[in-house]
């Protein structure tokens, strides 16, 4: 047990230590980085013609019972373009099929290719049945995909019930 806390304690400073070395060459690398950033910003103000897309963007994928609705964002959340069923030229109920989200997802993969997304984090959101098509539709469109989560909104609890009927 003795030996135990000795080396929990030597990790503790050595690790302290890194800190404080990492502390004091941190300022200078900053700097550089600040430096390099303003070289980047003067190039990127002659080249504004085109903006680059660069890094990982998000596809959500919304899913209600009526309809399917692909969104392409930014790290930040801001959207580049965005599809539905109804804006692939279907109405009523045939929004909500499959095949319709499969279409979604092609046409907002390819909107955002030719803005120079390649790979993309799926965001799935809703119940309705064409969920998995859309991304199936991404993937068609061109786009790799990083990874799929669910982020349905969940109720832990859900609301107060109505309050019990006297008799």
């Amino acid at each position: 047990e003795n030996k135990m806390l000795a080396f929990a304690r030597r990790s503790l400073v050595e690790s302290v230590g890194a800190l404080r070395l990492l502390r004091t060459t941190a300022a200078p690398l900053a700097r550089l980085e600040l430096a390099e950033e303003d070289k980047v910003a003067e190039t990127a103000s002659v080249a504004a013609a085109q903006p680059a897309v660069v890094g990982t963007h998000f596809a959500h994928v919304q899913a209600t019972m009526n309809n399917v609705i692909v969104t392409i964002t930014n790290m930040k959340g801001d959207t580049l373009n965005w599809t539905s069923g109804g804006s692939c030229g279907f109405k009523g109920s045939k929004k909500n099929t499959p095949f319709a989200a499969q279409e979604a997802g092609q046409k907002a993969a390819k909107v955002a290719g030719d803005k120079g997304v390649k790979c993309v984090k799926v965001l799935i959101r809703g119940l309705g049945s064409g969920k998995l098509h859309a991304v199936k539709g991404l993937l068609a469109g061109g786009l790799q995909i990083e990874s799929i989560a669910d982020v349905t909104p969940i109720p832990h609890n859900g609301s107060r019930p109505k309050k019990a009927r006297r008799l």
